[in-house]
């Protein structure tokens, strides 16, 4: 959730 949906910053986390 939130790997390329919304902030970008997630991407990096996996997508937390």
């Amino acid at each position: 959730t939130g790997t390329s949906s919304t902030k970008p910053l997630k991407r990096f986390q996996g997508g937390i």
